[in-house]
């Protein structure tokens, strides 16, 4: 970071601790009044895990914990790039996108770092190379066969990754899987997979229950 305030001041000079304590980072930059024991558990998680998925209801604040978790991850690993994706890109904008404005303008510390759009969150005087940004698997239908097959998405690739699948029960298995396929190279990749546990099929279901998937999780 090169704008010198005493906001990056504060973030360059415990970028270490805040890196290893993503729930420090919640409470000193990014100011949350209070982390639930299983919100702050998920969070220091994502330290030392690189696939981390959470199941839990209605209303308990998954959002929030992923709107906590993009922020850190987007300042304290350098030209970081955040993919969120969901079922959909209303369920994004409607839910995960309004609650990482939230966790940005509550804070004091935030608004001087990050840069919050309808469709983007970037590390201020970074532009395009440090940032955060919705992204849904497309389509791609084959000449040949007429199937249609999910395609990875361009721009998911970074020394820091992290992609977060939303509402991920209502993703689709090929949607899933080729979000999962960007997770190479670099120095870190990291998945955060949230969602409330509706069906009793597809990947995520599968990550719970299907020792193949469990084992990496």
């Amino acid at each position: 970071m090169t704008q010198s305030n005493d906001s990056e001041t504060l973030l360059q000079s415990r970028w270490e601790d805040y890196r290893k304590d993503p729930v420090k980072f919640a409470y000193e930059v990014a100011q949350v009044k209070k982390l639930d024991k299983w919100q702050e558990e998920v969070l220091m998680s994502l330290v030392t895990n690189d696939l981390v998925a959470v199941a839990a209801g209605t209303g308990v604040g998954k959002d929030f914990l992923a709107a906590v978790a993009i922020c850190w991850f987007l300042l304290v690993h350098p030209y970081a790039k955040v993919a969120a994706m969901s079922a959909s890109a209303q369920q994004i904008q409607v839910s995960l996108w309004m609650e990482i404005q939230r966790v940005i303008s509550d804070s004091e510390i935030l608004p001087k770092l990050l840069e919050w759009t309808p469709s983007t969150i970037k590390v201020r005087g970074y532009g395009e190379r440090w940032r955060a940004f919705q992204s849904i698997a497309a389509k791609r239908v084959s000449s040949v066969t007429g199937d249609a097959h999910a395609e990875a998405g361009q721009g998911l690739h970074a020394d820091y990754l992290l992609i977060v699948i939303s509402e991920a029960s209502g993703v689709d298995d090929a949607q899933f899987d080729a979000k999962m396929a960007t997770l190479t190279g670099g120095i870190r990749n990291v998945c955060l997979c949230i969602g409330n546990p509706q069906r009793r099929s597809g990947r995520f279901y599968e990550i719970f229950t299907k020792p193949s998937y469990k084992k990496y999780w």
